[in-house]
């Protein structure tokens, strides 16, 4: 099935393996319920400049992969690791050096993961709090944007947005009632 990008840009979304219209974090059914197998697929490339991704994620009990852009040892990954207990942000920099953020997250509920980049350092945020400030250095080219894939998160995914601006602040954000930043200068939100 086809996902809808609402920021306007036509970078529609390949659903494969997973129930659309779950109960959201924002608004109700926007979310996706994956499953290992389940994934999202886009024709977005996120530039090698600045750029930020943002997504509402509800881990369940397992391990997966959340989103890429990863191409070998280039671009970067979200994955939940330790039983859905941590979310670890991997990104390749100047040439394939490896640097990794980890949050440590609560089972079945929702946390808002984000990452901004301001085409020099790499920013991580948790429920819209800036956790890591990262290693400077240019990021490395990745592939096309995809949620899920390969191995999937097990759990619930909303409202992923990427943008081709650093974000800041993302304390609005953190905020479920009132969303503001999400639809301000996406590139594509799912």
């Amino acid at each position: 099935s086809t996902v809808s990008d609402s920021s306007g840009n036509g970078f529609t979304g390949t659903a494969s393996n997973l129930t659309l219209g779950a109960g959201g974090v924002i608004t109700t059914n926007n979310s996706a319920s994956f499953t290992s197998t389940s994934s999202i697929t886009s024709s977005y490339t996120p530039s090698t400049g600045a750029q930020s991704f943002l997504i509402w994620v509800r881990p369940t009990s397992t391990t997966g992969l959340i989103a890429t852009t990863v191409n070998g040892s280039t671009g970067w990954s979200m994955t939940s690791a330790s039983s859905g207990t941590r979310i670890t942000f991997t990104f390749y920099m100047d040439g394939g050096v490896v640097t990794n953020y980890t949050a440590t997250v609560t089972v079945n509920q929702w946390h808002l993961i984000g990452m901004s980049y301001d085409g020099s350092t790499m920013s991580w945020y948790q429920d819209g709090v800036l956790t890591s400030t990262g290693r400077s250095g240019v990021l490395d080219a990745g592939t096309t944007l995809s949620l899920g894939t390969g191995t999937a998160i097990t759990g619930l995914l909303a409202e992923a947005a990427s943008f081709n601006v650093a974000f800041i602040s993302i304390e609005s954000v953190s905020d479920k009632s009132n969303n503001p930043l999400i639809l301000l200068r996406a590139v594509v939100i799912w």
